[in-house]
Parts: C-alpha cells; structure tokens; sequence
C-alpha cells in the first residue's frame, strides 16, 4: 500500500486495498473526533489520521510476519520436515523435532560469521552422538544439542559456551563406549586363547613346553585382571573406531600372554628368578604379573641386556 500525503488536503491520493476500506473510515472519523477537541485544522487531523493508519498497516504486516514464524506440531516447514516437537522458537531462531527424530532448524538472521561457527560446533557434535552415544540415549541428546544451539544462535559471540554441558556428556558416553568394546575384546581374546592352550596343555608332551604354555596362560590372566582393575580409567581413544578399539583389546590380551611365556624362558635359562626354577606355582605367579603389569618384563628384559653389555 501506499499513501501520498498533502498539507492542504489531508489524503491528495492513495491507493488502497479494499480490506482496509473500513478501517480508513473507523480511523478517520475517530481522529477527527478526538483530534477536534484539541482545535487541530482539518488538514492535520487528516494526517494525522493517515499516519495512524500507516502505523497500524506496519504493525499488522509486523504481525503477520511473526505468525508465519511460528511454528506449530505437524506442520510442514519449508525444509520440507515435518514438526513432531518444538526445542526452542524466537524472532530469528528456530529449533525442532522433526517427525524422522532429526533435529530441524531455520535461521532468519544476519550474522553470518557467528552463525557459521554455531554450525560448525553443531555439525561436528551431532555427528558424534550419531556415532558414539548409545542408541536409547541418542533422542535425549539430540534434544539437548539442539537447545544449545538455540541458544548459541541467540547469545554471544562465543559459541563453544553453549556446548559445554552436551559435549561434557558426549564424551563421558564415548569414553563409557570405548572402555567397554576395549573391555569385551580382550576377554574375549583371552577366553579363546585359554580354549586352545588348555587342551593343548595336556595333548603334548615335555616338561619345558608344558611351562611355556602355563606361562602364556598365566600371562593372559595378569592381562585380563589388569584390563578389570582399571576398566574405570583406561586412558583409550573415546572417539577411536571400532576396529581400532577391538584391535587394542586383541593386543593387550596377546601382549600379556608372550610376557608370561617371556618370563618362563628367562627364569628357566636363569636369566632371572631362578630360585623358582622348579616351582611350578612360583613361575606361574610372576607369569601372571608378567601379563599384569606392562612394565615388569620390559625392565627385566633391560636389564639383562645391560648386564650382557
């Protein structure tokens, strides 16, 4: 719409939508009414008049704007996602549920910069919890995410602040993932071993042979028991793949067992220990903190090699 005014003649020209015809009228008869008591010309009651409704013409697009902001359950946005819950809605920002559990979003603002980095943040965290948070806790998460980037959107200038509370517990469920795959493998390892090596054990024959397979057994079991002692401060990757996890566990399992075996060849050359050469439990107790601790054969093996030189 738009309006020419005229000191003289109040409203010279107009062009006018035929909704408002109505309220032109209202208004005008009401400013003159109101306005003549103050003895104000017919010319500034006029304008007068034209302003208010020019103001109320703002006002009503202002609101109409607004409306079309709002969002509502089981409409269908723009992005073409359907509202199944609504996080957090504002003047600019706009965060929701949408109906395949995905977090949808729209951003009506001008900060480009801030709002690429509360993106960046976003993108990077939610690809986390799509790959390292348990799946019955993924909703929760998702939800809390996107309230935080809500509230990035509409706060300061440092976005990371924002995040704070959601990666802490992002990463707390990485880690719990991560000590637990790391956990499972190397049981596991350890259990097939021991399915091998027992049968093994009492299928051959000779005495040495017969210690070296009691060594790795004994090796494997100080492995395990470390790996259940610290399971609740292992220092492994929280955000390490799967692969990568399960080989850790593998190797600590068989890391632990050719200590055992190392000790039992070393104590029987009477390298070292050789006061329980013929103590069958003697060597499998220090096979068994061979396996447990991952410094114990390291230094002996040291050791020797300093005495030879």
């Amino acid at each position: 719409m738009r309006v020419i005014f005229n000191k003289n003649v109040g409203f010279a020209s107009g062009i006018w939508d035929s909704r408002f015809t109505w309220g032109i009228n209202i208004l005008g008869f009401v400013g003159r009414v109101e306005l003549d008591r103050f003895s104000l010309g017919r010319g500034n009651v006029e304008c007068c008049v034209a302003r208010l409704f020019y103001s109320f013409i703002l006002f009503e697009k202002v609101k109409i704007k607004m409306v079309r902001k709002r969002l509502k359950i089981g409409e269908t946005r723009s992005s073409g996602q359907k509202v199944k819950s609504i996080i957090a809605y504002g003047p600019e920002v706009r965060v929701f549920v949408a109906e395949d559990d995905s977090i949808g979003w729209e951003y009506d603002g001008k900060d480009n910069l801030s709002f690429s980095n509360a993106l960046a943040i976003y993108n990077e965290l939610s690809y986390r919890v799509k790959h390292f948070v348990p799946n019955e806790l993924q909703k929760i998460c998702k939800e809390e995410l996107g309230h935080s980037f809500y509230l990035a959107l509409s706060g300061g200038s440092d976005k990371s602040k924002y995040f704070s509370e959601v990666k802490m517990f992002i990463d707390s469920k990485a880690k719990e993932r991560s000590r637990l795959h790391y956990l499972l493998w190397c049981t596991v390892t350890v259990f097939v071993f021991w399915g091998f090596a027992i049968p093994f054990y009492y299928l051959i024959n000779g005495e040495n042979l017969h210690l070296v397979i009691l060594g790795c057994i004994a090796g494997s079991l100080g492995s395990l028991l470390s790996v259940l002692q610290r399971s609740s401060d292992l220092h492994i990757d929280p955000y390490g793949t799967e692969f990568y996890l399960s080989l850790q566990g593998v190797a600590r399992a068989a890391l632990g067992t050719l200590f055992g075996a190392v000790l039992i060849i070393a104590s029987k050359s009477n390298l070292v220990f050789g006061f329980v050469n013929d103590n069958k439990m003697g060597l499998f107790i220090f096979s068994i903190i061979a396996g447990f601790s991952e410094r114990f054969v390291p230094e002996i093996l040291n050791r020797i090699e300093s005495d030879q030189i």
